[in-house]
């Protein structure tokens, strides 16, 4: 099942964290949400996101999260076209590669997702008009910290 992207007044509350990262209040959003900061592939403009982390990776710096509207969403398609992002998360902010998992590795991700965060599952299943076992077929994305140049 392909989920179709959010139109109108969804469109708006979904963009609505961007302007607590603007104004510095990020951190109010916790350790589940990030700040994706990346390049637009037909403009070259810097874009962002909020979105979910499903997942935290056991060295500093790894952030894994569902693409729900991939590969039609705008951010997806961008990080296709150049890896490099920048992200903000918490008090962190740092340079990141990113990396689309393979359908096995994003399955696990959102199965433990789900045992762990049960409500929130649940919300996001409404939210996205899916089922949870639809939910598992969901991408996922690895945002790794990129090493420092020396």
């Amino acid at each position: 099942m392909e989920l179709s992207r959010p139109q109108g007044i969804a469109r708006v509350f979904l963009r609505l964290p961007i302007a607590l990262y603007r104004l510095h209040l990020g951190w109010l959003l916790g350790q589940r949400f990030l700040l994706l900061e990346h390049r637009g592939r037909k403009t070259g403009r810097l874009r962002y996101n909020v979105i979910e982390v499903i997942g935290r990776g056991r060295k500093k710096g790894a952030y894994y999260v569902a693409a729900a509207w991939a590969p039609r969403a705008d951010w997806y398609q961008n990080i296709q076209r150049d890896r490099h992002v920048r992200i903000h998360g918490g008090s962190e902010h740092f340079s990141a590669v990113s990396r689309a998992l393979s359908p096995g590795e994003s399955r696990a991700y959102l199965q433990k997702y789900r045992q762990h965060h049960r409500l929130a599952a649940k919300a996001l299943v409404r939210i996205l008009g899916t089922t949870s076992d639809e939910l598992l077929n969901t991408q996922v994305v690895e945002f790794s910290r990129e090493p420092a140049h020396a």
